[in-house]
């Protein structure tokens, strides 16, 4: 078992933080005609400081703070740049994403060019094996009531073994100090089933509010970090993240 998360913990680490691709090579999906809710404003210089808490599996709750800022495009592609930095007990944590935004919805880039590279040489026999998406789908436009959001499929089996789905529970009143009125709650399901193993969800919901952006997330911190560009760790898929806005400017 250890190995098996071992292996997909590389592969996600690889995938969401190596950023070598000089191309955009991928395409949208859905009706790409539809005018998209606005509920993943893109404004180049926008910026979203959030308020996180990280509960581990002890029950050991640890409080800090989240900034995200969009800051300028991947030079040769179509994606926006997404710069994080997360400071929890002192330490900052910075990474750096890509996403782009269509018609049809948002899509984060998964990088997987270096994957391989990545890989110890025990573990190579894998990687031929895999089809990973190279696009991970955080919303789509007009919403659906639920859609695919990523999967990796063994193809020695045409099995997946990572297959992400996001489930429209509607909308909500939401109020947190920085907005108020009616938000989209979107549940994000990880479903990871390797081989000899039990099948195992790993759950988490993120609310969007209309000309705003992301308001709040809540669930598994391995669901939480990938989808919101962090990365990704199966080290302790017991930990319950939770991630509020405090501020946001969305002033070019």
């Amino acid at each position: 078992m250890k190995d098996s998360y071992f292996i997909l913990s590389l592969i996600f680490f690889t995938a969401f933080l190596i950023s070598s691709c000089d191309s955009d090579n991928s395409t949208g999906t859905g009706n790409e005609q539809e005018n998209a809710a606005n509920y993943f404003p893109n404004n180049d210089g926008a910026y979203y400081k959030y308020n996180v808490n990280r509960t581990d599996s002890n029950g050991i709750q640890t409080p800090g703070t989240r900034s995200v800022n969009y800051n300028g495009m991947k030079p040769g592609t179509a994606y926006q740049r997404q710069i994080d930095s997360t400071t929890i007990e002192s330490v900052t944590v910075w990474s750096e994403t890509y996403f782009r935004k269509t018609d049809a919805g948002v899509y984060y880039f998964l990088d997987t060019t270096g994957l391989a590279s990545n890989i110890p040489p025990q573990y190579q026999q894998y990687i031929s094996s895999l089809q990973i998406d190279t696009d991970l789908i955080l919303i789509v436009s007009p919403l659906q009531p639920d859609w695919p959001v990523f999967k990796i499929i063994l193809t020695l089996t045409n099995a997946s073994i990572i297959d992400v789905k996001a489930t429209n529970e509607g909308t909500e009143a939401f109020n947190n100090g920085a907005v108020s009125g009616e938000a989209v709650k979107i549940k994000y399901d990880v479903v990871i089933a390797l081989p000899l193993t039990p099948v195992q969800t790993l759950t988490a919901f993120c609310w969007f509010f209309p000309d705003v952006g992301i308001v709040r997330w809540e669930g598994n911190a391995t669901v939480i970090n990938a989808l919101s560009g962090g990365g990704i760790d199966f080290g302790d898929s017991t930990t319950v993240f939770t991630q509020d806005l405090i501020f946001y400017d969305l002033t070019p």
